[in-house]
């Protein structure tokens, strides 16, 4: 078949195609090709050498079918628009097209499902615009076969059911929002905004988003006894209360079917880790002591902690009440806590916390904790229990607060031994503790990140670790700031160390014993966030002047961080500060209150 009849076998597959009337083989043509010298125009039609490689068809009101057999005839076919038309159906097989570099559907009326081999044979198809169409069905998980898709839109449309695991791996556009998804945005696929997942009712880009992730379950369907904070008069003693929907429903029940471990104890209690059913893993928190408030003053708390939402923030799931003891459920989070990662075993989790990810990191704790002090400001102290172990790491090593909100339910003579916000000098010296004593905990944190040392400050009798306030107040008086440093930091960004030193004078400020020369935390944070800014553009300027990609895996420093750390040349400190053969266990891989 010549290009010309495949043209015009094309035309006859469309209706309403007046606007195609240049599509037509004159007995002056004969079978000269479209892209021959001479021919006559040949409306929409994309030449390069002699060969047609492209069809610009959008906004021409056609209808009808596409003929795909007709597309393949063209051998040097790279390109095909025909968004804003009338076309309706099922999807026709595109994925025949194994050689189209770009796809442009949009704003048609194709509906029906995409098959699950769709994406597999277009190995050369770097756009694919279907967007503004009536598509239903899953995202087939062959899309993460198509290895060159740069450009992926899908968003308004009716695609239901779960996101796959992975997306293509050179993917740089995608959005789908504006569909009927559901379950929770995979982690590989939240390197994109989440304004990108919008409007799908019950899809949740964790940890930011206010909607619950499944739908929920029919009466007919479900035989759980379920409470939402919303009906509360349903709910009592023996039932769980879910102010937070991001994991879906579930009930008490499920909770004492799970298979559980315990991950832990500390001043709340003790916490264990249950798996239920349906393969939702979470985080159970049996808390004594918070008999501070009412029951309707607690389950009211309880639901404003639970609609909190922010980046870098973990909002409990569910509690279950009972005068001597609370139930407390948080997703789990598999890295577990930055003390874990940081005093726990040296594994590959320390080796990628380097300057950049330490970096990130600091921001983000700092950013969630100013973020409370907003949202939860008339708290008496808005975190009230900010410490390594309550600082959780995603999959990227973004950083995520839990425990938060509670100094207010947390009876006052377990205060000082389940808070640590009340461990502030001010507060030991007897007087109220305060919004500031959440700044003195950040400054604690970020004196953590970089010495890599376990503070004595989060032991009730400071027995163990190093007391990091007084051993970084005195080396900066004595000029040898450079001493505090993480070896195993230092050893690969010595470049850095004039951004550490003034990461490490934001700390200390954090830390100043008088209350009143501390910054608030809208000042901590935004310091944090001046010296982040400016270290990362120092980072990004080493990289490029080394000839590595901005965003590439930080090259030679991250990689000399790493072999730093497998050269084991640093004994561990362990969380109650003393030196540590490897850890067997995951013993502190979860924060404990």
């Amino acid at each position: 078949m010549t290009d010309a009849e495949a043209l015009m076998q094309l035309k006859k597959s469309f209706t309403n195609s007046s606007s195609l009337s240049s599509w037509l083989i004159t007995s002056k043509d004969g079978d000269k090709s479209p892209c021959a010298p001479g021919s006559h125009e040949w409306h929409g039609v994309v030449c390069t050498r002699g060969t047609v490689t492209g069809l610009r068809l959008s906004g021409l009101h056609l209808g009808g079918t596409i003929d795909v057999d007709a597309l393949v005839s063209f051998r040097r076919l790279r390109s095909v628009s025909l968004a804003s038309n009338n076309f309706s159906g099922d999807l026709p097989g595109v994925d025949r097209l194994t050689a189209l570099k770009s796809m442009f559907l949009s704003d048609n009326q194709f509906t029906g499902a995409l098959p699950d081999d769709f994406f597999s044979k277009l190995n050369h198809l770097k756009k694919l615009w279907l967007d503004g169409n009536q598509l239903s069905g899953p995202i087939p998980a062959s899309i993460a076969q198509a290895t060159s898709l740069i450009e992926l839109r899908l968003e308004h449309n009716a695609f239901s059911g779960e996101l796959p695991p992975l997306p293509p791996p050179a993917l740089k556009v995608f959005d789908i929002s504006w569909n009927d998804l559901d379950g929770v945005v995979p982690e590989a696929f939240r390197k994109f905004d989440a304004g990108k997942f919008g409007s799908n009712q019950y899809l949740c880009y964790v940890p930011t988003s206010d909607r619950p992730c499944r739908r929920a379950p029919t009466e007919a369907s479900s035989s759980r006894r379920l409470t939402t904070a919303d009906d509360l008069g349903a709910g009592g003693a023996g039932d769980l209360v879910i102010v937070n929907n991001c994991k879906g429903a579930f009930g008490l029940t499920d909770l004492m079917k799970a298979a559980a471990e315990v991950i832990g104890s500390g001043g709340l209690g003790s916490a264990y880790k249950a798996v239920m059913a349906n393969g939702v893993a979470v985080v159970v928190k049996r808390a004594r002591d918070m008999n501070r408030a009412t029951k309707d003053a607690f389950e009211a708390e309880m639901k404003r902690l639970g609609a909190v939402r922010h980046a870098n923030l973990l909002p409990p799931l569910a509690y279950h009440y009972r005068k001597d003891e609370k139930l407390l459920v948080y997703e789990y989070i598999p890295k577990g806590s930055l003390l874990y990662v940081l005093h726990g075993d040296r594994g590959v989790d320390y080796a990628a916390l380097d300057w950049p990810m330490r970096l990130k990191v600091a921001v983000g704790v700092a950013r969630g904790t100013a973020f409370l002090h907003t949202a939860l400001a008339g708290h008496e102290v808005p975190h009230g229990n900010l410490k390594s172990a309550n600082i959780l790491l995603a999959p990227d090593f973004e950083p995520l607060l839990v425990d938060f909100g509670y100094s207010g339910l947390i009876n006052h003579t377990q205060s000082a031994n389940s808070m640590i916000a009340h461990r502030a000098p001010e507060c030991v010296a007897g007087h109220l503790v305060g919004a500031k004593a959440d700044v003195y905990c950040l400054g604690v944190v970020l004196l953590e990140i970089l010495t890599g040392k376990f503070p004595s400050q989060y032991l009730h009798n400071a027995k163990g670790g190093t007391d990091l306030v007084m051993w970084a107040t005195s080396a900066i008086a004595d000029g040898y700031e450079r001493d505090l440093f993480d070896p195993a930091m230092m050893a690969a960004w010595k470049f850095a160390l004039p951004d550490m030193t003034r990461l490490m004078h934001v700390a200390v400020d954090c830390v100043e014993m008088d209350v009143d020369k501390r910054p608030d935390m809208k000042q901590a944070a935004a310091r944090v966030e001046e010296v982040v800014a400016g270290a990362m553009a120092t980072v990004r300027e080493r990289q490029q002047a080394a000839g590595e990609r901005p965003g590439d895996a930080a090259g030679s420093s991250r990689s000399s961080h790493a072999q730093y750390v497998r050269d084991g040349s640093m004994q561990r400190i362990t969380s109650v500060g003393e030196r540590s053969s490897r850890r067997g266990s995951n013993d502190y891989s979860y924060g404990i209150s």
